[in-house]
């Protein structure tokens, strides 16, 4: 991995999904740069599906995810090209891949070891 060309990216994710990833990447014993890196390589292995509420940009729409927290890393440019790519493959914003990518792998990460994990409903 040493010599691979970084970027600096910066997307919203919403409050509980910053909490949930910074959570499981300290109890994984990894980085922010390297869980991103393994949750984009597990992403590009599946069907890239974006979820339709992560499409929603109205923020008037109840349907709305509130995307209030600024998640600053390190990516491979690579790895920023190829999300580009499923961005324009499924005709929405590359910050709408980024925040499906950390959604989809903290659901691979909590289901494999949901210890540790309480989940409050609304």
């Amino acid at each position: 991995m040493a010599g691979k060309k970084k970027v600096q990216f910066c997307s919203y994710i919403s409050e509980e999904v910053e909490e949930l990833a910074n959570y499981l990447a300290k109890r994984e014993e990894v980085t922010r740069v390297v869980f991103v890196r393994r949750a984009i390589r597990t992403f590009m292995q599946g069907n890239h599906h974006i979820d339709a509420r992560l499409r929603i940009t109205e923020r008037t729409n109840p349907d709305y995810i509130v995307r209030g927290k600024l998640y600053p890393v390190y990516l491979e440019e690579e790895q920023k090209e190829q999300l580009k790519g499923v961005a324009e493959e499924q005709k929405c914003t590359l910050s709408q891949v980024f925040f499906q990518v950390m959604i989809d792998y903290c659901i691979r990460l909590v289901s494999e070891d949901d210890s540790g994990i309480t989940i409050h409903g609304d």
